[in-house]
């Protein structure tokens, strides 16, 4: 087996080892190591969503934010023609 790095884990400790398993794609399973020697296989069961979710608040946000800054120019605009 090769570790395998670049991800995380919320139910592993920070700095679990986890490594490509000889034969099987890394996008379907990988081998976490748990300690004495033993290994846990993880099968992926689903895509990670989480990014998509940060994103749309993110899209959110700076929509909130244009609105914002619309209405901050329609404002000083009609208080130059008062």
């Amino acid at each position: 087996m090769e570790q395998y790095e670049g991800n995380f884990s919320n139910a592993y400790p920070k700095g679990t080892k986890y490594y490509s398993i000889d034969g099987i794609d890394t996008d379907t399973a990988i081998a976490i190591h748990i300690g004495n020697g033993q290994y846990l296989k993880a099968i992926r069961e689903g895509e990670y969503t989480y990014r998509k979710s940060y994103i749309q608040y993110v899209y959110k946000g700076l929509g909130i934010f244009a609105i914002l800054i619309v209405g901050f120019i329609i404002f000083t605009q009609s208080r130059k023609n008062l």
